[in-house]
């Protein structure tokens, strides 16, 4: 069995595609394969139906995470994030800059004065 390298994760020496690789070879390994599955959802509903000896749905199979579909995702998530974290700096900014300046001419006037 392969156990998973905490150190390596962390300190972000970890490889992963080998670790992933590894773990793939151990299931095949270890599972009868009358009780495996190895499953390409490109495949459609076919060999998952047949694996489970069910009959195939009459609905196509679902196609929602393709890549496409993740990419426009992935650039609605950055699109919305810019806009929030826009957001925040305008909010949260103005008083921190504007106590920034209160305070430095709070101390240069101390400072003249003293």
């Amino acid at each position: 069995r392969h156990g998973v390298g905490w150190e390596e994760m962390f300190e972000g020496t970890m490889d992963y595609a080998k670790f992933y690789n590894d773990w793939i070879e151990d299931v095949k390994n270890t599972v009868p394969s009358d009780q495996l599955l190895i499953f390409t959802a490109s495949a459609g509903w076919g060999p998952l139906c047949e694996f489970l000896n069910v009959p195939v749905p009459d609905v196509p199979y679902p196609r929602a995470n393709n890549t496409e579909g993740f990419k426009e995702g992935a650039k609605a998530a950055a699109r919305s994030v810019f806009k929030g974290g826009w957001e925040v700096v305008k909010e949260y900014a103005t008083p921190v800059v504007l106590g920034a300046v209160v305070t430095a001419a709070a101390l240069w006037l101390a400072a003249a004065e003293g």
